[in-house]
């Protein structure tokens, strides 16, 4: 079976499709308020996850922490988020939100939220539901013993 008919390869195949139209959507809404994409994703995992070091980040969106470190620098500046003490590593701050980082994901949510929430209504929720559990299997899966097995036979 050649790999491009696999159902696995597909779903891969529409995701990253998929990934990079909303990427350019939400770039718009962003943009409007003085925010790239990256940067947006940077106060959303800090709005679902704060406080968390620049490492943390990076290890959990899987890149780089020279990258992630551009683009909390980036959002310190426009006083977006700020660092607090980490009493676990000095050299390795914390990061938050500022409250004007909050106001601006507040709002910034609710814009894509209502678009979201439009667009929702000319799809099957059901649909939606099962897709969701699929991707959460696929990332279990990535996150098992088992899928570090195959990758190293």
């Amino acid at each position: 079976m050649p790999t491009t008919d696999l159902p696995l390869k597909q779903l891969i195949w529409q995701i990253r499709r998929l990934f990079q139209r909303l990427n350019c959507e939400f770039n718009e809404i962003g943009e409007s308020l003085g925010i790239s994409a990256s940067q947006r994703a940077i106060l959303e995992f800090l709005a679902m996850q704060s406080p968390q070091t620049v490492p943390q980040i990076a290890r959990e969106k899987s890149v780089s922490r020279q990258h992630i470190q551009q683009l909390v620098n980036e959002l310190i500046e426009k006083g977006l988020i700020e660092t607090i003490e980490n009493p676990a590593h000095k050299r390795s701050a914390f990061l938050q939100h500022t409250t004007k980082g909050a106001s601006l994901f507040e709002k910034l949510s609710t814009l894509e939220n209502r678009l979201l929430s439009d667009a929702q209504q000319h799809m099957d929720t059901k649909q939606l539901e099962q897709t969701a559990n699929t991707l959460a299997s696929i990332q279990e899966f990535l996150n098992s013993t088992e899928w570090q097995d195959i990758k190293t036979q």
